[in-house]
């Protein structure tokens, strides 16, 4: 878990709305996308 709470806060998203969205409690419309590809977006 504090891999990932890393991840996300290097990718500038909340932790507790990436895991919500995976779970599918986020109250949003929007999803946020796997971390794979906003990795990938960073690096290109």
């Amino acid at each position: 878990m504090l891999g990932l709470m890393k991840t996300c806060s290097k990718l500038g998203i909340s932790f507790f709305a990436y895991l919500g969205d995976q779970l599918g409690i986020n109250g949003t419309n929007e999803p946020i996308q796997p971390l794979l590809r906003l990795i990938d977006a960073t690096l290109a």
